[in-house]
């Protein structure tokens, strides 16, 4: 064979050559981790983490076997350049999976792809045991608020109060990720900041939230006086302008020049028909957690004669 006949041949192999792909570049990285940025204050109390693993397959029929870690995080590499479905299951030591999450990544030839993914726990039901506490001294007689899951779906949530605690057991509550949103009442009024909390529900599992709250996260709570002149046809009507708090010394005012035909003036009453609690002007009692509505009580003339002092 000649060499004007064989040289062609050679440089045909060549230029078939440089563009010829190689492994190197058609292969890429991915970085994966399970997203935290949303963690969870209240977990199932027998939720067991043991580790998670990742699995997946890609468009042109590539597969990943499954990869072991015990944070979440993976760094995988060698991975055919192309769109992977992948897989990460969150496994307890008896290797049931607790919570799963699935994405979709495009691994790039030769670069470093980083992806995230969160997790959610099997379709099913949970139970959420939520109680509270304060100090004796302080007021409370409601512990309400929300429970709003991720998809925006939000269910009232009101506690048992019995003196200084609060108690509620949710039952069959689907499995995921809710916030809870807490606020401590007296007489329909926030005596405390809200307390906010992220839970998440697990297959067959209970979540416990304990609060315990101390003085100092109570706000002054203020209460008023108000007075009825109870269908007097006279008179001002005595304004008390002052913002009590629960504990604190109020002195009840002077009828003035209050007045009803027929009748005199006999004292102040919290009850509209005189059978609650009754009050001489001037006389001190003690603020109560509430609000308070003080009723002149008429009587008949020459009954009883009202001495202020």
């Amino acid at each position: 064979m000649k060499w004007n006949s064989i040289l062609p041949l050679i440089l045909g192999l060549l230029v078939a050559a440089c563009h010829a792909p190689t492994a190197s570049t058609s292969l890429g990285s991915l970085v994966l981790q399970v997203n935290s940025k949303a963690p969870r204050s209240i977990l199932p109390s027998n939720l067991d983490s043991f580790g998670f693993q990742v699995q997946g397959t890609s468009v042109g029929g590539g597969a990943l076997a499954v990869t072991n870690s015990t944070t979440g995080n993976f760094t995988l590499g060698n991975l055919v350049a192309d769109t992977w479905t992948l897989q990460i299951d969150q496994l307890d030591s008896a290797q049931n999976v607790i919570a799963t999450g699935k994405t979709s990544v495009v691994v790039a030839a030769g670069q470093v792809t980083n992806a995230t993914i969160s997790l959610t726990p099997p379709p099913g039901f949970g139970t959420l045991h939520l109680s509270a506490s304060w100090p004796p001294s302080q007021l409370v007689d409601e512990v309400s608020g929300t429970l709003t899951s991720l998809s925006g779906s939000a269910m009232a949530v009101s506690l048992t109060v019995t003196g200084a605690t609060a108690d509620l057991v949710m039952s069959d509550l689907a499995t995921g990720s809710y916030v809870l949103v807490l606020s401590p009442k007296s007489v329909g009024q926030n005596v405390a900041a809200p307390v906010t909390e992220t839970v998440l529900i697990g297959k067959g599992k209970a979540s416990t939230g304990a609060f315990v709250l101390s003085d100092g996260q109570f706000l002054p709570v203020y209460r008023h006086v108000t007075y009825d002149g109870n269908n007097n046809d006279g008179g001002i009507l005595p304004i008390d302008s002052t913002s009590y708090v629960a504990g604190q010394l109020v002195s009840t005012a002077l009828p003035g020049s209050l007045v009803k035909s027929g009748k005199v003036f006999g004292s102040w009453n919290d009850a509209k028909n005189g059978t609650g609690t009754k009050y001489s002007p001037g006389q001190n009692f003690v603020m109560p957690g509430r609000d308070v509505t003080l009723f002149a009580i008429w009587v008949d003339s020459g009954t009883i004669a009202v001495t202020v002092k």
